[in-house]
């Protein structure tokens, strides 16, 4: 998911008078083994991982007149049985 889909998500919300107040987003991506990183940074899927930071900022202004805010968090990517879905990475 890039950032456009999280800002169209909030806009929904906002329209659908959905907002509560003082709500929080949060985007949570991640940085995976280097191994990845041709898929996941340099690729299409780094390029949604970048506009989705970029969007935190708009979604945080979206949130702030009801005393919300946005964040895009980056967490820890673990090794799981799913990884073997990932193009190009093998279970170690």
């Amino acid at each position: 998911m890039g950032g456009e889909d999280w800002q169209e998500w909030i806009d929904t919300l906002i329209n659908a008078d959905a907002i509560a107040p003082n709500a929080r987003s949060i985007a949570f991506s991640y940085i995976g083994p280097e191994s990845t990183h041709a898929i996941y940074h340099q690729g299409t899927l780094g390029r949604a991982k970048v506009d989705l930071h970029q969007a935190s900022h708009a979604v945080n202004l979206k949130l702030a007149p009801f005393g919300g805010s946005a964040y895009a968090a980056v967490c820890k990517a673990l090794v799981t049985k799913a990884s073997v879905f990932i193009p190009t990475f093998a279970l170690m």
